[in-house]
C-alpha cells in the first residue's frame, strides 16, 4: 500500500502529458501511486499515458470515464480507487516540483497531521513566474478556524488523508469545485501543517477558463459557496460568512 496516491484528470491533454509525468517520475519521494482519469480526450492522450505506463517504472493506473462528466467527477473516481493513506492532486497541464510529495510527507509525518498545505507558482507562456508563498504564520496547528481564514482555493497545493477527503465528494461544478468542498475538509481535519515554499507550478495558458472573463465562472463560484453554505456546520456560521465575502471579492475580477 503506498503513502500517497495523487489523483489527475485528463481531458485532450496530450501536449501536457509528459511534463506531468516526467515531473512525477523524478520526485525524490518515491511511495506513491498515480491515478490518472480521462474524461473522454478527443486527442491522443490516453495513448501517451498508455505509453507511460508500459515505459516507467512508476506505478500508473488508467481509469477512463463513459461520457465527459468533469474534473470533480473524475477526482471522485479517483479517490474511490485509491489505495494511499494520503490523497494528492495534481492537474494534468501542471506540475510538481522534484521535492514536493518528500516535503509534504516529511511535514505529515513530523506533525501528525491529517492535512499539509505549500505554496505554488503561475507559470505563463513568456516564462514569466509569480510566486505565492503560503501567507501562514505557523509551521502546524490545530486550530480549525485560523486554517479557514487562510483561504486555501486550490486542492492541488495540499495532501489530506484519504479517510477525511473520502467522505466528502466534490460536487459537479466545472470551476470552483475546489473552494466548494477544502473547507468541508479542514473542519473535518485536527491536526494541519504548514510549508511556505511554492512548490505546485500551475500552467497558465490563455484562454483558460481561470483566466478568461466568464458568466459561466461567476456562476460556479456562486454555486461553490452555496455548497459550502448548506454543508458547513453552524458553529462556522461567520466564517462561512468571511468565506463569502472572499468569493464575492473573488468573482469580480471575473
Amino acid at each position: 500500500m503506498p503513502k500517497v496516491s495523487v489523483i489527475i484528470p485528463s481531458f485532450n491533454a496530450s501536449k501536457y502529458v509528459d511534463r506531468c509525468l516526467s515531473a512525477l517520475e523524478n520526485q525524490v519521494f518515491k511511495d506513491f501511486e498515480i491515478i490518472v482519469i480521462d474524461d473522454c480526450s478527443t486527442d491522443d492522450t490516453v495513448s501517451k499515458i498508455e505509453a507511460w505506463k508500459e515505459k516507467s517504472t512508476l506505478s500508473i493506473h488508467l481509469l477512463q470515464n463513459e461520457m465527459n462528466s468533469g474534473p470533480a467527477h473524475s477526482r471522485n473516481k479517483g479517490i474511490s480507487h485509491a489505495t494511499g493513506n494520503f490523497i494528492a492532486f495534481c492537474d494534468i497541464d501542471d506540475w510538481y516540483d522534484e521535492n514536493y510529495l518528500s516535503e509534504m510527507v516529511k511535514a505529515q509525518s513530523s506533525n501528525n497531521a491529517d492535512m499539509v498545505f505549500c505554496g505554488y507558482k503561475l507559470v505563463f507562456d513568456s516564462g514569466k513566474k509569480i510566486l505565492h508563498a503560503l501567507d501562514a504564520p505557523f509551521e502546524n496547528t490545530n486550530n480549525i478556524k485560523d486554517v479557514l481564514l487562510l483561504g486555501v482555493d486550490s486542492l492541488c497545493t495540499l495532501i489530506v488523508r484519504k479517510e477525511i477527503i473520502s467522505k466528502i465528494p466534490q460536487p459537479d461544478i466545472r470551476n470552483g469545485e475546489d473552494m466548494a468542498i477544502i473547507p468541508l475538509v479542514i473542519v473535518q481535519s485536527r491536526m494541519f501543517a504548514f510549508i511556505k515554499k511554492q512548490m505546485y507550478n500551475y500552467y497558465c495558458r490563455s484562454g483558460s477558463a481561470s483566466t478568461t472573463p466568464s458568466l459561466s465562472v461567476i456562476d460556479s463560484l456562486k454555486k461553490s459557496f452555496n455548497h459550502i453554505c448548506v454543508n458547513m456546520p453552524d458553529v462556522y456560521a461567520q466564517i462561512t460568512e468571511f468565506i463569502g465575502i472572499v468569493v464575492w471579492c473573488f468573482s469580480q475580477y471575473f
